[in-house]
């Protein structure tokens, strides 16, 4: 009889240990999901940021061209413009949905003379192609 006592406070013990561990984690699970979901959105901030304060080269950086493209598949962005303009809309990423947000990527669409790119945001890197899904070599220049 003793013994069958003693196990129900101990399973009660474990419980409550097990329980208070998963409440303790339960911030931390939730700020990194934010953190990776948000990541694209911090991303085109840092993008913005740098174009606006003339530091093309680094956000040039952030640009992941393709190895190679077509000739004339090259979208050449004036960063004059883009100061000017700050929050443009050609900046507004599309509402994610939960694939984007797992994979931490958001994409956006940039309408331009000749056509319409899509802008994708993946993590800390952009990249851009054609509606069509041709690559596209994106460049901001004065």
């Amino acid at each position: 009889m003793q013994v069958a006592s003693q196990r129900v406070p101990l399973r009660l013990k474990r419980r409550f240990q097990f329980g208070l561990r998963a409440l303790l984690l339960a911030p931390v699970f939730l700020a990194v999901v934010w953190w990776w979901g948000t990541w694209p959105e911090r991303t085109v901030r840092q993008f913005k940021a740098r174009i606006a304060s003339g530091k093309l080269q680094d956000a040039n950086a952030m640009i992941e061209n393709p190895d190679h493209a077509e000739p004339g598949m090259e979208l050449i962005l004036g960063g004059t413009y883009f100061r000017a303009h700050y929050e443009h809309e050609l900046f507004e990423l599309d509402e994610p949905s939960l694939l984007d947000l797992v994979t931490g990527q958001r994409t956006c669409k940039w309408r331009y003379l000749e056509g319409m790119a899509i802008v994708h945001v993946n993590r800390s890197r952009l990249g851009a192609r054609l509606v069509t899904g041709e690559p596209l070599v994106l460049r901001i220049e004065e």
